[in-house]
């Protein structure tokens, strides 16, 4: 994403069943109501912002939903990672939380950015 980015509008990649990576520009404020809902093959998303962005209901599949194919990361659920910078804030809380780090959901494990030799590099 060009790193002048500054929001995903709603809806905006629903459903991508090929999006396998994401990064995050440390300018992008605001992800949109079901962005990234049904990216199945979703499996690392590296965000660069120190506090995480505004996201959207359902912005990675919906907090209550049961339908496997509504949430992101499904076909690699468990082994999904969210890179966030260390010391990050907000990742914990929110649409961030659920259902993006539910392991029954979309099961994404939150990692800091450049340990384990994982994550985005800049």
């Amino acid at each position: 994403m060009p790193s002048a980015l500054t929001s995903i509008g709603a809806n905006a990649y629903q459903y991508c069943y090929n999006l396998k990576e994401l990064e995050i520009p440390s300018g992008l404020t605001a992800i949109g109501n079901y962005a990234f809902t049904g990216c199945r093959s979703l499996s690392s998303i590296t965000d660069y912002r120190l506090t995480a962005q505004t996201v959207g209901a359902a912005t990675f599949g919906s907090a209550t939903g049961t339908g496997n194919t509504a949430y992101a990361g499904y076909s690699t659920r468990g082994s999904n990672i969210l890179w966030v910078p260390e010391g990050a804030t907000g990742y914990d809380s929110s649409y961030w939380l659920d259902p993006l780090q539910n392991a029954s959901k979309c099961g994404f494990n939150l990692s800091v950015i450049g340990s384990g030799g994982g994550g985005g590099s800049t």
